[in-house]
C-alpha cells in the first residue's frame, strides 16, 4: 500500500510543480512581456513570405531572469516527465514533444507571430502545461 502513497505525493509534486510553472508564465507575460504591431510594407513585384505582424519586444533586466528561471524550471519539469513516460508507447512520448516543442516559443519570445495577444499565449502556455501533466 506504500508505493500507492508515494505515487500520489509524487503526483502531487508534479501538480505543484506545473501550478509554480504556470504562475510564472502568468507574471512573465502579464508584467514584463509584450507584442509590438509592426506591419510587413508591401513591394510590388516582390513575393513576401508572411511572418505575422507582430513581435515580442525585449524584455527587461527583471523580465530576462524571470525568463530564465522560466526555463530552467520547466526544462527541469520536462526531464521529470520525459523519464516517467519512457516506458510508454512512442504516440504518447511523440505527443509529448509536440507539446515540448509548442510551448518553448513562449518562454523565449522571439521573432515574428500572427497572435496579437498576450493573453492568448498566456491561455496556450497553461493548457500545454496541464496536457503535459495529464500525458
Amino acid at each position: 500500500m506504500r508505493g500507492g502513497k508515494d505515487l500520489s505525493t509524487f503526483y502531487n509534486y508534479l501538480k505543484e510543480f506545473a501550478d509554480d510553472i504556470k504562475r510564472q508564465f502568468d507574471t512573465l507575460i502579464n508584467n514584463y512581456s509584450d507584442l509590438v504591431y509592426s506591419p510587413e510594407k508591401s513591394y510590388p513585384g516582390v513575393i513576401m513570405i508572411p511572418r505575422g505582424d507582430y513581435y515580442w519586444k525585449e524584455l527587461s533586466e527583471e523580465g530576462k531572469q524571470l525568463q530564465s528561471k522560466l526555463n530552467s524550471d520547466y526544462e527541469q519539469f520536462a526531464s521529470i516527465i520525459r523519464t516517467l513516460l519512457n516506458k510508454q508507447l512512442d504516440h504518447i512520448r511523440d505527443s509529448f514533444e509536440a507539446y515540448c516543442k509548442d510551448i518553448r516559443p513562449i518562454i523565449v519570445q522571439q521573432g515574428w507571430t500572427f497572435e496579437s495577444s498576450k493573453t492568448s499565449f498566456l491561455k496556450e502556455a497553461i493548457r500545454l502545461v496541464d496536457e503535459q501533466i495529464y500525458c
